[in-house]
């Protein structure tokens, strides 16, 4: 009888716990600011942009931004790896040509210095 009491009381006490809403996707992440993109495809429109960039009649220095805050600058060279992931800078340096390997979500935008 004192089981049943002790199973009742301990039942009764987790029967009115308080229900911890959980958190809908939408209310984590703002909609406007989460896009899925294929890294491949991604790297592809960079590499387009470079090239028009890079043909067009200006003398000034190409540039990439990154995401933390650094900015390759003077790139001679862009090629997006195989699984267009990783892409690989050719930079001019003073020591002269330097490469640099970066994850394509690093990458925040391209511009003319």
């Amino acid at each position: 009888m004192r089981c049943l009491l002790l199973l009742a009381l301990f039942s009764s006490c987790f029967a009115n716990e308080p229900s911890i809403a959980k958190p809908q996707l939408g209310a984590l992440i703002d909609q406007k600011d989460v896009i899925v993109i294929d890294p491949s495809q991604r790297a592809q429109d960079f590499l387009e942009a470079y090239e028009v960039i890079k043909r067009g009649k200006s003398p000034q220095k190409i540039q990439f931004h990154l995401s933390d805050g650094r900015s390759l600058t003077n790139v001679l060279e862009m090629k997006p790896m195989k699984n267009g992931t990783l892409i690989l800078f050719k930079i001019s340096g003073s020591m002269g040509n330097q490469y640099e390997l970066v994850p394509i979500e690093n990458l925040v935008n391209i511009t003319q210095q």
